[in-house]
């Protein structure tokens, strides 16, 4: 109930990309990338001051598909391609959300979270990483249709925006897992009720 004082709620999302972005590695390496994301997450809000404030936590996991690599402007053949990269983390944070309009039809929320477990694997290295230096941060807007216009309660659209940063860790065995600066903006349709 979006009058309530206390807020709850569950999501889950899932994302693919549709076509391969190009990842830089410093002057000397580059490769096409392909990312899916499944994301599962609870939202305890509490309505105060005329805004919601909530804590959240989430649990994600983001495979990464590397492939055609080129090393110098060369093309190089790496083993086993396409690459596949396993990054599964759970992140603590906290919001604050801010609702109006008629009958409390639009809302943004601001949040900002900091990982509590990260691993990462992948098949070229023999052992996982497990650095947790990071953040994420990320700007949230939904509009709720008119029922009178769509024919159905509880019908959003929504805008995403979000920043994460993670990694930066060595390892024995030449492995390294850099930093990694991720950027989503994402639209979509969702159901509540």
């Amino acid at each position: 109930d979006r009058d309530a004082d206390l807020f709850v709620s569950l999501s889950y999302a899932d994302m693919q990309s549709t076509a391969a972005g190009t990842e830089t590695w410093g002057v000397l390496q580059t490769n096409d990338i392909n990312i899916d994301q499944h994301e599962s997450r609870i939202d305890l809000q509490y309505r105060m001051l005329g805004a919601r404030f909530g804590i959240w936590w989430a649990k994600k996991e983001q495979t990464q598909y590397r492939q055609t690599f080129y090393v110098n402007k060369v093309l190089t053949a790496v083993p086993n391609e396409p690459i596949p990269e396993v990054i599964s983390s759970q992140w603590q944070g906290l919001s604050i959300t801010s609702v109006g309009g008629n009958q409390q039809q639009f809302e943004a929320r601001l949040e900002i979270a900091e990982p509590t477990s990260v691993l990462v694997t992948n098949p070229l290295f023999s052992q996982p990483f497990e650095k947790r230096d990071g953040f994420r941060a990320g700007l949230h807007f939904r509009w709720t249709l008119p029922q009178q216009e769509v024919g159905v309660e509880g019908l959003n659209l929504t805008l995403r925006q979000e920043y994460q940063e993670l990694g930066g860790e060595k390892q024995a065995g030449g492995g390294f897992w850099p930093y990694n600066r991720w950027r989503m903006t994402s639209f979509g349709l969702l159901y509540a009720w």
